[in-house]
């Protein structure tokens, strides 16, 4: 009886962790839908912008002016675990590249952990675990990077990199943010320029302030989706191994409880055996009338 309750403990046990991976399953598809849809948006205001830029340059500007940038790294990684090796592919692509000149700012504890392990020296800013948090992400590091323009000297442009897994393939991407990148060449897409209040010289940094905030939206919600498709991807695994030792330990159950009613039987026929040799008839409870 001990085994058997020992192994049906197990199973029950088993039960609870698969009610708490489904239910973390379930909260990453909710976030991949609402993501999904965020994603869309912002990767529309982001090419009107694009476009919007390209626009002015192509018609007041023979190039965008090219000052003396400052290089900041964005790497956006997980706050929290059950993602599989996102964290360690993502530091280790970043890290083939030669960032020992520049400045790093890394979203998401797991991988400014894995960072500090290299040696890097990097600024840490708490990353998001659900849609809404981003916003207060997006605060945190437009803080960060200020300061580290201030610090820096505080006149020159950022020219930003970010390292993120991509929305749709998962992959390890590496993306240019700022200056705009992939501008065309000077080619007017109207026949005529648009008409704009103030000097184009004026007009294009505030565009490419707005780009940022629109474009960061678009790598942390990116981001995030990819962080929950790994997670769904690995609730489901750790749920089908469970489950197949679930159906193991109920095998294991019922050979077990085979084996002790085998043993009672044994012991049932021992005993009358026993009695039959000692040639005692069996003695019988009879009612008592009243």
């Amino acid at each position: 009886m001990t085994r058997l309750r020992q192994i049906r403990d197990q199973i029950a046990t088993l039960g609870e962790i698969g009610e708490i991976l489904g239910a973390m399953k379930n909260l990453a598809l909710m976030e991949l839908q609402k993501l999904n849809r965020l994603l869309a948006t912002e990767r529309h205001a982001v090419q009107t912008i694009e476009a919007a830029a390209a626009d002015l340059v192509a018609s007041y500007m023979d190039e965008p002016p090219e000052p003396d940038y400052l290089d900041i790294d964005l790497i956006v990684g997980t706050e929290r675990g059950f993602c599989g090796d996102l964290n360690e592919s993502l530091v280790a692509a970043a890290g083939k590249t030669s960032m020992e000149a520049r400045r790093i700012v890394v979203i998401g504890g797991r991988s400014a952990a894995l960072l500090a392990h290299t040696g890097r020296a990097a600024v840490p800013v708490a990353g998001a675990s659900v849609a809404e948090e981003v916003e207060r992400v997006l605060e945190k590091v437009v803080q960060e990077l200020d300061s580290l323009q201030r610090e820096a000297g505080g006149g020159r442009p950022l020219r930003l990199t970010a390292w993120y897994p991509d929305g749709d393939t998962g992959a390890q991407r590496e993306r240019r943010l700022t200056p705009i990148p992939d501008l065309p060449k000077p080619s007017p897409a109207f026949p005529y320029p648009p008409v704009v209040n103030i000097a184009p010289v004026e007009l294009f940094p505030k565009i490419v302030d707005q780009y940022l905030y629109a474009v960061l939206h678009e790598v942390l919600y990116g981001a995030l989706l990819a962080e929950n498709h790994r997670r769904l991807l690995h609730m489901e695994s750790a749920l089908n191994h469970l489950e197949e030792n679930r159906a193991r330990l109920r095998l294991r159950y019922n050979v077990v409880r085979q084996e002790e009613i085998t043993e009672e039987i044994e012991v049932i026929l021992l005993s009358a055996e026993a009695i039959s040799a000692d040639g005692a008839p069996i003695e019988r409870a009879t009612p008592t009338r009243r």
